[in-house]
């Protein structure tokens, strides 16, 4: 079949290329065609200087300075790390351009494509706008908040209308839309697709150990004061050296091993090759899992998509709020959870060739 997939994989975020590389990557073991629907582009940043004659007389005499201790290093580093996201979208990702002919299906997800935007839905991920296909499908779909009036279930209902099959990433998602009755079938709980490859799958993607000493991995999406005081907690109890993932180069702290241009292949070593895991953020908590990596996750917003997570694989232990709730000597059940894996794999699976041939 030649499938389309439409998702957020342009978007420079780790989560959101290797979620789509990994549904395009099944379905492409499955036998089918695949090309990704969704051609909106995430231009190199178009990052200008501060205009000169716009700044005070303070900020003119130190302007020389402003521009090559801060500016230029800052642009050279964000150039940097958006070239190894380009490299990564257009290896594995773009490998065929799609111009709009006619599909067999198209599959909406993963991630958070029917989140609410300042103007409002993306007719465009809700299969409304151009959408060259008799059958869609969407994929653990995610909205984020839900915050929904009385218009947008009317939007949501005639947009669903259109679909022969629906799956969600989160619960409270899925009772939302089986609770309104906002679909005529039930809408199922799916895993993220990160976990549809295998572990030694995405360890062929980047087999090199980027850092050589034992390290424990910081990823810090939400950037709280409480989630780094654990991070530190967790080095010094482990004798560990604090590796950062950062998702920004505006503000880095250098000694504090900041890995600022890493692309979605460093992350996949970092993720692989790292003692502990402190995260954030719902991937960074789905690769610790896929590579059985002892971890710990504290989240203050948007927790639905990592407890979700965390309650299917009996992990919810992991999930603290202060320091005071580690357990530096407890284990995680790796061989249960494998298992647990295991199975929601063959589920997704599942519902994607259920999906695909009825």
């Amino acid at each position: 079949m030649n499938i389309g997939i439409c998702t957020v994989h342009y978007v420079h975020n780790y989560g959101a290329m290797l979620q789509g590389y990994a549904l395009k990557k099944v379905l492409e073991q499955m036998g089918h065609n695949v090309v990704m629907t969704d051609r909106r582009s995430n231009p190199l940043t178009q990052w200008s200087p501060r205009p000169f004659f716009k700044s005070s007389l303070k900020e003119m005499l130190l302007y020389p300075k402003y521009l090559y201790k801060w500016y230029l290093p800052v642009y050279v580093t964000k150039r940097g790390r958006e070239n190894n996201f380009e490299k990564f979208l257009h290896t594995y990702l773009n490998d065929q351009p799609y111009n709009g002919e006619k599909l067999d299906a198209i599959i909406y997800g993963s991630d958070q494509i029917w989140s609410k935007f300042e103007y409002g839905f993306d007719d465009i991920f809700w299969g409304i706008k151009d959408s060259n296909t008799d059958k869609r499908i969407s994929y653990a779909a995610s909205m984020g908040s839900l915050a929904i009036s009385d218009n947008d279930e009317a939007y949501i209902k005639d947009a669903l209308s259109r679909f022969s099959g629906v799956s969600v990433r989160e619960k409270n998602l899925q009772e939302f839309l089986n609770v309104h009755h906002l679909f005529y079938k039930q809408v199922e709980l799916i895993i993220d697709p990160t976990f549809l490859l295998l572990k030694e799958e995405w360890e062929k993607i980047n087999p090199r150990r980027i850092v050589k000493e034992p390290y424990l991995l910081f990823y810090d999406f939400q950037k709280d004061e409480g989630t780094t005081r654990i991070a530190h907690y967790l080095a010094e109890k482990k004798h560990l050296r604090i590796i950062r993932l950062s998702d920004g180069v505006e503000h880095v702290n250098k000694e504090e091993g900041y890995m600022v241009t890493a692309g979605p292949i460093e992350f996949i070593s970092l993720f692989r090759n790292a003692d502990f895991v402190v995260s954030s953020s719902f991937h960074g908590t789905a690769f610790s899992v896929i590579f059985n990596k002892p971890f710990y996750v504290r989240q203050i917003w948007n927790t639905d998509r990592v407890k979700t997570l965390l309650d299917i694989m009996g992990l919810t232990d992991r999930f603290i709020d202060k320091i005071d709730d580690v357990d530096i000597n407890k284990s995680i059940e790796y061989n249960l959870v494998n298992q647990k894996i295991e199975q929601h794999r063959q589920n997704g699976l599942s519902f994607l060739k259920g999906k695909l041939y009825m």
